[in-house]
């Protein structure tokens, strides 16, 4: 069996980038008078980088482990699809630039009620 989990490198990464779109968005409804459309709009984006946020703690936690059996993630809760009952495997590429030298990829694996997915990043052994 093998463990893998997200870097911890882009964990941080991750927070920094949510911490500091959280204080651009909120920063201002809380300590500056804004109008009532400027507030809707920037408590919406707060409201996504918050989702952000909360997505990038289950990326902290989570714990992926392999085996000839079984792919299993633990993290906000314990998910675990039998190779023998995979229904569904899908491989994305999200490229960043025009040429598609940059980017990142996407594993979706599923069997009949659960989905499993992970960014091309979560590849760290852990042991």
């Amino acid at each position: 069996m093998s463990e893998h989990s997200y870097p911890q490198s882009a964990i941080i990464a991750d927070f920094g980038r949510g911490a500091a779109g959280l204080c651009v968005t909120a920063g201002p409804i809380l300590f500056i008078p804004v109008t009532t459309t400027a507030a809707a709009i920037m408590g919406f984006m707060a409201f996504l980088f918050i989702i952000f946020l909360i997505r990038t703690a289950g990326h902290y936690r989570m714990i992926v482990q392999l085996s000839e059996d079984q792919i299993s993630a633990t993290g906000w809760s314990k998910k675990t699809i039998e190779w023998r009952e995979l229904t569904h495997l899908q491989l994305r590429y999200f490229a960043v630039k025009k040429d598609r030298s940059q980017g990142w990829m996407q594993l979706i694996i599923k069997d009949r009620l659960t989905t499993l997915r992970f960014d091309s990043t979560v590849w760290v052994s852990t042991g």
